[in-house]
């Protein structure tokens, strides 16, 4: 079994670059689907680019370094 040398951070930050290409394909997406008046793809595409945004909202925030007090 190989185990991860990588720190958290930067996994976290791996993470979130992903996430940010999936955001961008996902809208990319979105704008076909407006594009052929796909109303269902494209609403069902919405709920899934809000919780890709949610996603990488959290990722940022895991990823960033306490401040000296802590918070």
């Amino acid at each position: 079994m190989m185990r991860n040398t990588w720190p958290p951070p930067t996994l976290l930050r791996e993470l979130m670059s992903d996430n940010k290409t999936m955001i961008s394909n996902l809208r990319e997406a979105h704008r076909i689907a407006d594009n052929n008046d796909d109303i269902g793809t494209a609403a069902m595409l919405e709920v899934f680019i809000d919780g890709a945004e949610k996603r990488n909202w959290f990722l940022f925030e895991a990823s960033r370094s306490a401040d000296p007090t802590g918070h």
